[in-house]
């Protein structure tokens, strides 16, 4: 049983953060702090589409990013990016049609703000 001394019928509801949808020709700003420390993305792409990842950071030598592409359970994909300060750039080429997915996490837990650019070709 899921608590002891009980019986009867239990009811689970589970609910799903929903992903960030991107486009391409699109910005996003990403957010990290102590206790958000990383964020999900998916955007549908085409075989052989090249989507163009532009990560623009100030003053955020402190951030250690690490970021990995996935289509289904295939990787693509996997970036460390450490000392933005500027601007960063990943292009990842999708293989098939599908729903790329992007993870990027910050493992400097520090209050850091970044601007993510997406274009696609």
């Amino acid at each position: 049983p899921a608590v002891p001394d009980t019986e009867g019928e239990f009811e689970l509801t589970v609910t799903a953060k929903p992903y960030n949808i991107l486009e391409c020709d699109s910005s996003q700003t990403l957010s990290y702090n102590q206790k958000t420390v990383q964020s999900i993305f998916t955007m549908d792409v085409k075989a052989r589409q090249i989507v163009t990842l532009t990560f623009y950071g100030n003053n955020a030598s402190l951030a250690s990013l690490y970021s990995s592409y996935t289509i289904g359970s295939e990787y693509l994909n996997v970036d460390f990016i450490n000392d933005i300060d500027g601007q960063t750039t990943v292009e990842v080429k999708a293989p098939t049609t599908g729903q790329l997915n992007i993870s990027v996490t910050d493992y400097a837990f520090r209050l850091h703000t970044f601007r993510l650019d997406v274009s696609c070709s």
